[in-house]
């Protein structure tokens, strides 16, 4: 891998990380906020609707349904509180297993589903009263994320949502197992977690041919200047051709060493999907922002060598 694609991946990585990515240790803003004085106004502005919407959320005691005897998927349900004048109340969170129940789950994997669709919209795992801490943050918190945005809807139509064990009493290497093989199955796109499972890349689901051409396919080595293409969120094995070419040529922060590159390589998971001859660059506006996009063509076999078997 030549220096230029190295610096491209870390270009943009770094870019996320100063731009989109929101830090819990500096107020669920970014960077460049904090450093042009935004965060201030931003997190005050949170304050004041969430004051708003705790208002409307006025808890009280909360109940929890314990499973039936013999389950082994645990259902953890709300009661809500009768209708009144201001509509339905929900009762307020107890959010805490007892330290006897703890000490028996161990470990455990979750999810969250929704009480009306039905659909799981989070993976999780972990121990003590981790399965409750999404809601808690939801009701307590202004942070911004699609989940506990989700989770604050649910609220507003009067319930909450279902919280599922789905093993328990494990050791935690095996809790990690079973969460990134749940998030694989459910597929990351129907879900709201914002990263895969762990070692999802190194050993999250492949079809069989993927298995064999991983392990049988010799490593990509070439002089020829080059970018690769990460697509892992946006591949999907019943793409089509059109689709896999739109989805590795725009859009990309991208350096000056672009206009050196001659073939863009798509990538997934480690995988070389796709090599495409690079004719031109052209600026692509997201939010404001220019990222880089190409034309060009799917690189016919043979042609570089050692680029495309």
């Amino acid at each position: 891998m030549n220096e230029g694609v190295v610096m491209d991946f870390f270009g943009e990585y770094f870019r996320w990380y100063n731009t989109e990515h929101y830090h819990s240790r500096i107020g669920y803003v970014t960077p460049e906020q904090m450093h042009q004085d935004l965060a201030a106004g931003i997190i005050a502005e949170r304050k004041r609707v969430l004051g708003e919407q705790q208002k409307l959320r006025k808890m009280y005691s909360q109940q929890i349904k314990q499973p039936e005897a013999g389950c082994s998927l645990l259902e953890i349900r709300f009661a809500t509180s009768s209708k009144n004048h201001a509509g339905y109340n929900l009762k307020k969170e107890r959010g805490v297993f007892s330290q006897r129940a703890i000490e028996k789950l161990d470990y455990y994997v979750y999810f969250l589903e929704d009480p009306d669709t039905g659909d799981v919209f989070y993976v999780g795992k972990g121990n003590g009263n981790r399965v409750f801490s999404h809601l808690k943050c939801a009701i307590e918190t202004d942070g911004g994320t699609e989940k506990l945005d989700t989770i604050r809807k649910i609220i507003d139509t009067g319930k909450k949502p279902r919280h599922y064990i789905l093993r328990h009493g494990l050791k935690e290497d095996v809790a990690f197992e079973i969460e990134a093989s749940l998030i694989d199955f459910v597929g990351q796109k129907n879900l709201l977690n914002l990263q895969g499972g762990h070692h999802s890349n190194d050993y999250g689901i492949l079809t069989v041919e993927e298995i064999s051409a991983r392990y049988d396919a010799e490593k990509l080595s070439t002089d020829i200047p080059s970018i690769l293409i990460n697509i892992n969120k946006l591949y999907r094995r019943e793409m089509k051709e059109d689709e896999l070419y739109d989805a590795t040529r725009k859009s990309w922060v991208l350096g000056n060493r672009k206009e050196k590159a001659q073939y863009a390589i798509a990538a997934y998971r480690g995988l070389t999907r796709e090599v495409y001859k690079i004719d031109r660059w052209f600026e692509v506006e997201v939010k404001g922002r220019t990222r880089w996009g190409f034309d060009g063509c799917r690189a016919e076999k043979g042609s570089p060598p050692n680029l495309v078997d």
